[in-house]
């Protein structure tokens, strides 16, 4: 136990108990979205897999979002973009690699595609500005475990972000696809290196999916690179 812990004890995120964010007998209810969805038309797709007819060279090939917005996962992304609680990056990682290997069958097209050694996690990054007045990215610091405790690949500074945007969350949706737009370009250094690589675009939250969308309109250059996304709630 470490100092932190003394000062600000854990406490689980839905029933309060004490000792951790997460307890094990609230972990065993959460489960992923019941149905997950094309990445495209936003219908239902069971494996995440973005459906043929709206499949193109600059879509995502699948989707997966692994719990549901509204429960305590949602309150505890929050406490750590928002209150800091950087201690909570550990605990969410953690819980999100148990639920991706619970539901690996489910996700078995991810998992077929997601070899180790070809697997690049890439987290969508922050302008420079909000990255410097906030001082960390949040997605950053729970892809970087995630991708340790499954052997990927983790690469921060695959895509740059080069333009200033309004605040996803508060954009109406009608608009966020624009807000968005042309926000991203692959780093120059990864030119020509993504071949039969298959690199997973990381966000903490999925909504309209515009944000990965866009992400993979800029590094989707090669038909031999396979791109999905993941996010940790919906």
């Amino acid at each position: 136990m470490n100092i932190l812990d003394i000062l600000f004890p854990k406490r689980c995120f839905n029933c309060q108990k004490w000792g951790e964010y997460f307890c094990s007998d609230c972990a065993k209810k959460l489960e992923a979205p019941r149905n997950q969805v094309c990445s495209v038309c936003n219908k239902i797709s069971i494996t995440g897999q973005t459906h043929p007819l709206c499949k193109s060279d600059k879509t995502l090939d699948g989707l997966i979002c692994l719990f549901p917005y509204k429960s305590f996962v949602g309150k505890a992304i929050k406490a750590l973009k928002y209150k800091f609680a950087f201690s909570l990056a550990e605990d969410i990682s953690t819980l999100s690699v148990k639920e991706l290997l619970k539901n690996k069958k489910a996700f078995q097209k991810l998992f077929d595609k997601a070899k180790p050694e070809k697997t690049i996690l890439v987290p969508i990054p922050l302008y420079k500005t909000r990255q410097n007045w906030r001082g960390f990215n949040q997605t950053e610091l729970i892809g970087k475990i995630i991708a340790k405790k499954l052997n990927w690949q983790f690469c921060p500074d695959l895509l740059l972000r080069i333009k200033k945007t309004s605040p996803q969350v508060s954009t109406p949706k009608e608009k966020r696809e624009e807000n968005i737009k042309q926000a991203f370009i692959l780093n120059e250094k990864y030119q020509g290196k993504l071949k039969n690589k298959t690199v997973i675009l990381f966000d903490d939250v999925y909504t309209t999916g515009s944000t990965l969308k866009e992400g993979a309109r800029a590094i989707s250059f090669s038909k031999s690179t396979t791109i999905w996304g993941l996010a940790l709630a919906k």
